[in-house]
């Protein structure tokens, strides 16, 4: 019965147990924490990097397409393949935004997929991940679960008119413009909120591998500054 409201009630337990009045989240993170606060009024401060709502517009079509494949994909154990699809889906958009050039993203398509998904298979099957650490099929494996809420948010946008916390929605200058899409229209209906665009930065950005400094940068005057 996993779903949004499950994340409302993590966070809700988490906001309880350590006394916490802000709150951050990357991606899908970003969602949750923007709609787990709602209602909770000890959190007087929310920042999200890039979270995606449906908002009902043109691009919908093909990012429900793609997530709906690609969980198809991996629920029926063809893990690789999945990735496989995924990296393509994504390569594609690039290339038609200007993102990357067309000979990469031809050479991306060229590769053998099925090679290339029976590869991804065997790594999974057989990495040994260190102690402390989940395995990458355990993270892929939930992919599906985790795209669930995110195709679930068509049509939710005014919600977010309830969340009286102050909102830092924050989005990179290289990223897929679904998420600034996004983040305008969350902006226009947060009673208290305020957009951030963060130069060369992208969706992937937010990861250890990525630039994380930038946003903690943000994060760290936004979270010190007082309520007023």
């Amino acid at each position: 019965a996993y779903g949004i409201e499950c994340e409302d009630e993590d966070l809700a337990a988490m906001v309880e147990h350590t006394a916490a009045e802000c709150v951050f989240g990357p991606a899908n993170g970003g969602l949750f924490a923007l709609h787990g606060a709602i209602g909770l009024g000890q959190v007087r401060r929310v920042a999200a990097y890039e979270p995606l709502l449906l908002l009902g517009g043109p691009d919908d079509v093909a990012i429900r397409r793609t997530f709906t494949t690609m969980q198809q994909m991996i629920r029926g154990g063809r893990l690789g393949e999945g990735i496989v699809f995924s990296i393509h889906q994504s390569v594609d958009r690039e290339v038609r935004r200007g993102q990357m050039s067309s000979w990469v993203g031809a050479a991306v398509q060229a590769f053998p997929s099925r090679v290339c998904a029976a590869l991804i298979d065997l790594f999974l099957r057989h990495e040994r991940p260190r102690s402390g650490n989940v395995a990458w099929r355990e993270l892929v494996a939930s992919l599906p679960a985790e795209l669930d809420p995110v195709l679930d948010t068509e049509g939710t946008l005014e919600q977010y008119r309830q969340l009286e916390a102050q909102v830092l929605l924050m989005y990179g200058s290289e990223t897929d413009p679904m998420f600034i899409d996004c983040a305008e229209a969350l902006h226009g209906v947060l009673p208290h909120s305020t957009v951030l665009r963060l130069p060369g930065l992208n969706h992937d950005s937010a990861q250890t591998y990525g630039k994380p400094e930038t946003i903690a940068a943000a994060l760290r005057l936004f979270f010190a500054q007082r309520t007023t």
